[in-house]
């Protein structure tokens, strides 16, 4: 199974910002700390940007600024913006109607996964980018 790395990227790229205090960043350089490609970086850079966690500032010294206050973001904070606020999917395939497990397996599926990801939500709202930083 492939693992979705992004709000893991976007956690990273938070607490880089975060530890500038208030520097404005390149994106080279916050690719350089993920060790990751830029255009991946500022791909992530523009949701975060458009949540109004980050601001871009344009020009030869422009670069990334944090601009809300890493102990009031959350990884909860970072997944909404990333639009990922579903953890788990049903598979799209149709149910064989023939088979009884296949025919309640999306609903039963579904009650699963929205009890898990409500335990996940919670965690993810008391988990600041505060918290990520080194101490």
């Amino acid at each position: 199974m492939i693992s979705n790395t992004r709000l893991a990227v976007a956690a990273h790229i938070v607490a880089v910002l975060a530890s500038k205090k208030g520097e404005s960043v390149k994106s080279r350089y916050v690719a350089g700390s993920v060790n990751t490609n830029a255009a991946f970086v500022r791909r992530i850079l523009c949701s975060l940007t458009k949540a109004g966690i980050v601001r871009a500032e344009m020009g030869k010294s422009g670069g990334f600024k944090l601009v809300k206050d890493p102990g009031k973001i959350t990884l909860w904070d970072l997944s909404v913006a990333l639009g990922e606020e579903r953890l788990f999917a049903v598979h799209k395939n149709p149910a064989n109607p023939c088979c009884p497990v296949s025919r309640g397996m999306k609903e039963s599926l579904g009650r699963a996964f929205s009890r898990v990801e409500k335990a996940a939500q919670a965690q993810m709202k008391r988990i600041s980018v505060k918290e990520l930083l080194p101490a």
